[in-house]
């Protein structure tokens, strides 16, 4: 889903079956401690799935904000219950003839303070599958991970992008590559280091612009 699945990442706007209200009771909570988090002090919440329910649901910590209780980060995983039947609602198209079954999801999503409200910041997704066609003797393992970081917000003058220039949940990023192969356009900005944090590279890449 490219740039779609980012979005709909944001659990707290779309809490689905993780954080919404009818799913609350699927959970077990608990207390884990309180840690630092951007240079302030977070509850940080444990989750897992109930083992009498055989959704494919999730395990993870929510970080709470002290101050104001708003949710700073949240760094979860399909539950080991959750991957027995996670590749029927994960996977939406492949070939007849392969069984493709998920063996891990891992997913951060970060938030971020300006004048008083949170917004979404930086969003991870890792999944792993195993696929095996008719036939043959051995199955293949791929990995996949997708990532999203908002390198800077503007809340004025906002206006609500049209249902025809936005990105649809079917839409296959690769495809439309060509559209952002300006070289010239995006200069020495496009690039981040193999051992480089998204997060590191926007900080970097940002003073670099501002200074020029």
């Amino acid at each position: 889903g490219g740039p779609t699945t980012s979005v709909l990442l944001d659990v707290v706007k779309n809490p689905s079956n993780l954080l919404s209200a009818e799913y609350i009771d699927f959970y077990d909570y608990k207390f884990v401690g309180i840690i630092n988090v951007d240079e302030k002090q977070n509850y940080v919440i444990g989750f897992d799935q109930k083992t009498d329910h055989d959704l494919p649901l999730y395990s993870g910590k929510i970080y709470l904000d002290m101050d104001n209780l708003a949710i700073t980060r949240v760094d979860f995983s399909l539950s080991e219950i959750g991957l027995k039947t996670a590749s029927q609602s994960l996977v939406k198209k492949k070939p007849l003839n392969m069984k493709v079954d998920v063996i891990g999801a891992n997913y951060l999503v970060k938030y971020r303070e300006l004048d008083g409200k949170w917004y979404l910041n930086h969003v991870r997704s890792e999944m792993k599958f195993k696929c095996k066609w008719d036939k043959k003797l051995f199955k293949s393992t791929y990995n996949t991970m997708l990532e999203m970081a908002v390198t800077d917000m503007d809340t004025e003058n906002i206006e609500k992008i049209k249902y025809s220039e936005s990105a649809k949940f079917s839409d296959v990023f690769i495809d439309q590559v060509q559209y952002y192969e300006d070289e010239d356009f995006w200069g020495d900005y496009n690039y981040i280091k193999p051992d480089e944090s998204i997060e590191s590279a926007i900080l970097r890449l940002n003073k670099k612009i501002a200074k020029n």
